[in-house]
């Protein structure tokens, strides 16, 4: 047993050494993480039956299947909140415009900013976009974010509204930054679980 375990190391170093490209690749050295993954791919190299390769392939189209998902949330939560402050600005910049314009056709200089008593506060600025579900327009996707945690939700609002690192908002926590990474990961997953089974409703109502 000992010596087809180190038969089996040396195999697993063999091919690391012959596919030093395949390795540094970020998707596969996620994927090799989990401890189930990386024994099936050692299973594979030192047993390369059809069963073995087959069990990896299966296990990597879903792993990758679930990473596009989550990247596809991160990225529709990103443009949300990219939008919502756009529009914001949008908004302040028209409404400037209109404060500009005088008061008559004539060009005596009075505008309607002169006859304002005070500035009136900006409408974008009394509904900022202060945490993430502000940003948030899709009906389904701000009901699955109102099923996380206060701690997911105040990570996904620092990471995606205001764009702070991991590492800064691990300060803020007073946590690490692997487990705030972690807290960020379950939280996508949480909502990708949660749309799926929203969409899954939908197709069988």
């Amino acid at each position: 047993m000992k010596e087809n375990d180190e038969r089996c190391h040396e195999k697993c170093l063999a091919f690391r050494q012959n596919h030093p490209e395949f390795f540094q690749q970020p998707i596969i050295q996620s994927f090799l993480q989990d401890e189930t993954h990386y024994k099936l791919v050692k299973r594979a190299i030192c047993s390369p039956t059809q069963q073995n390769m087959k069990q990896v392939n299966e296990a990597f189209q879903t792993f990758y299947k679930h990473v596009k998902t989550l990247t596809y949330l991160s990225n529709v939560i990103h443009y949300n909140a990219m939008n919502f402050d756009k529009a914001k600005k949008k908004h302040r910049y028209r409404e400037t415009l209109t404060l500009d314009q005088p008061l008559h056709e004539e060009n005596d200089g009075a505008t309607h900013k002169d006859m304002l008593y005070q500035s009136s506060p900006d409408i974008a600025d009394m509904i900022a976009c202060e945490t993430v579900t502000d940003c948030v327009e899709d009906p389904q996707l701000y009901q699955a974010i109102e099923t996380l945690t206060p701690k997911q939700k105040s990570i996904l609002t620092h990471k995606y509204v205001h764009g702070v690192q991991n590492n800064n908002i691990a300060d803020l926590f007073n946590d690490s930054p692997q487990n705030v990474s972690k807290l960020h990961r379950k939280a996508l997953q949480k909502l990708e679980n949660h749309l799926k089974k929203e969409q899954d409703g939908h197709d069988n109502s």
